[in-house]
């Protein structure tokens, strides 16, 4: 995908946000500036990942900030996509730490997204087993998205960071409906007047790298 998709898709999310900013309060929308492709390799270095998009991003922004609350209600959503030279650096006593087992695959997992204290999702480098997004709550393991950087922002985009989104995408996945599930059916409707959650999953099924 070219920068294009990638400026469009970022510039569409802020616009959709201003638009109800009768109903939300937005505390932070940034986009820090690009990075040359030499300095994305000279940062990459020997890691190695199979999700695509990542450079063409990169080379157009360097991360985005996205928070907003509603003025009436506790719902909220946040994205936190992050610098690219604080996604490859050691997550060692925040990913891993001492007793986690030398041939765990957590050892090679980097953060991405960083959108809640408590979770975030992210990649692995230098595992082609283990291809796209993953999503992360700080516990043993983490859950395959099925995307790659490409498809998790079409879904950021039609979202709009809303929190806890990527566990919708878990229960679509196990047959469930957490509190999570049921908050975003009910929420997102009501905010976005267009939003359709049954052509969400559709999105969804239309981007995934596991079919």
């Amino acid at each position: 995908m070219n920068k294009d998709f990638y400026f469009n898709k970022v510039r569409k999310l802020m616009g959709e946000l201003y638009q109800i900013e009768n109903k939300i309060d937005i505390n932070s929308l940034d986009t820090p500036g690009s990075l040359s492709s030499k300095k994305i390799e000279s940062i990459m270095g020997n890691y190695k990942t199979t999700v695509l998009g990542f450079q063409e991003y990169y080379e157009l922004y360097n991360g985005l900030i996205v928070n907003w609350k509603l003025k009436e209600g506790e719902e909220s959503g946040c994205i936190k996509i992050l610098k690219l030279d604080k996604i490859f650096i050691d997550g060692k006593d925040m990913v891993y730490f001492d007793h986690t087992p030398e041939d765990s695959v957590l050892r090679d997992f980097y953060i991405v997204d960083f959108f809640v204290d408590e979770a975030c999702v992210g990649i692995y480098a230098n595992h082609p087993e283990l291809p796209g997004i993953h999503y992360f709550d700080f516990e043993n393991q983490t859950y395959p998205l099925h995307v790659d950087f490409e498809g998790y922002m079409k879904l950021l985009g039609e979202t709009k960071g809303f929190l806890y989104w990527q566990k919708v995408i878990l229960d679509h996945l196990s047959g469930s409906e957490s509190y999570e599930t049921k908050n975003f059916k009910e929420i997102m409707p009501s905010l976005f007047p267009d939003f359709d959650y049954d052509k969400f999953i559709e999105l969804y099924e239309s981007v995934r790298i596991d079919k």
